[in-house]
């Protein structure tokens, strides 16, 4: 066949075939499509985001570990592990962790990839474990952050109604550079599918081992994209000598962060708990020193807004977070220390009494 006979077939033939008719589906029709079809490019209006309604944000472990996917970041050997089995009990029975903290009750699944089964048998034998707890253990099953993987993983948590996942730890479960920002943006996201599919996830991970950095948001290994990915962050920190943990939250979206607080490590024969101690005394020394340095930038007779301190901060080498220097702003102004006057909107400029 020729050429142009071979044309004219392709035309005539396309010309038989009726041009399919495009019914609108109906609105109950269109809430049913999967999300990847129904959401299309994502965009709303003003009016439809601020008329949705979303259900209160909730707690895995009240005020400390909130929904969403936490990282706890420690020294090795500064009980990472002990902590996290700690945690699963309190929230596999809904009790208090540290006789604290309130918890939402659900079932928890530990993916371990550093400890054996003999040793996490004797750890949770010295918490004083009960057998009947929902809490269930994947140990040394070289589980990888890998689409088949998350998927088995998935339907596991809902067929046992488990709401916390934990990975010990994240070097073990994927195979990516940790200081290459875009190969951790794609880790995250894959421990995004548990967040999205309505399970929490909480991750261990190192610290480097100088251990120096003033700031413990910057003591974990890897690129900053970790951090930026997370809902919550917690920085551990053993005191050898005094039997204590420090525990700093650097990082939480749902809140204000905690005040970093100590806790005692209560060890004899047949047990092993945890006390929770109070505030630790470097977070009253890190707020003296910055309501003293305060002092100092208004000392002149300056009023000046939180934003200008904050920079004046940074420039006298004691950076804190906008959350941090708020409360200590409005401690301070409770305290009659500071007095304030209306700057733009609703901005406040603050002066010394």
């Amino acid at each position: 066949m020729h050429m142009i006979e071979r044309i004219g077939s392709i035309i005539n033939k396309n010309r038989e075939e009726p041009t399919p008719i495009v019914v609108p589906r109906r609105r109950e029709e269109y809430a049913k499509l999967p999300v990847i079809v129904k959401s299309g490019t994502g965009l709303m209006t003003l009016m439809e985001l601020m008329t949705k309604d979303y259900p209160d944000a909730e707690w895995v472990v009240e005020r400390l570990v909130p929904e969403g996917l936490t990282i706890l970041s420690a020294q090795p050997a500064s009980f990472k592990t002990w902590l996290l089995l700690d945690l699963a009990i309190s929230v596999a029975s809904g009790n208090q962790l540290f006789e604290t903290f309130d918890t939402s009750q659900s079932g928890v699944l530990m993916v371990d990839e550093e400890n054996s089964e003999r040793m996490l048998q004797q750890r949770m034998r010295l918490l004083g474990n009960q057998t009947e707890l929902p809490i269930y253990f994947m140990v040394e099953r070289n589980f990888k952050l890998e689409d088949a993987q998350i998927s088995k993983v998935i339907k596991i948590c809902k067929e046992k109604n488990i709401g916390l996942v934990t990975f010990d730890s994240l070097v073990r479960i994927h195979s990516s550079s940790e200081n290459d920002s875009v190969q951790m943006s794609e880790v995250f996201a894959k421990l995004r599918r548990f967040t999205k599919a309505g399970i929490n996830v909480l991750v261990t991970h190192h610290n480097r081992k100088s251990g120096k950095v003033d700031n413990p948001s910057q003591e974990m290994r890897g690129s900053s994209d970790i951090l930026a990915a997370v809902d919550c962050h917690l920085s551990l920190k053993r005191n050898r000598e005094a039997k204590q943990l420090v525990i700093t939250q650097t990082k939480v979206r749902l809140s204000e962060e905690l005040e970093p607080f100590e806790m005692e490590i209560v060890v004899t024969d047949e047990s092993v708990r945890f006390e929770y101690a109070g505030l630790s005394n470097f977070v009253e020394t890190k707020r003296q020193k910055t309501m003293k340095c305060i002092f100092k930038i208004l000392s002149d007779g300056n009023s000046i807004n939180q934003k200008d301190i904050l920079a004046e901060l940074v420039d006298i080498d004691n950076k804190v977070s906008a959350k941090t220097l708020r409360s200590i702003l409005e401690e301070m102004e409770a305290d009659g220390e500071l007095t304030t006057t209306s700057g733009k909107g609703s901005e406040k400029i603050y002066s010394l009494i």
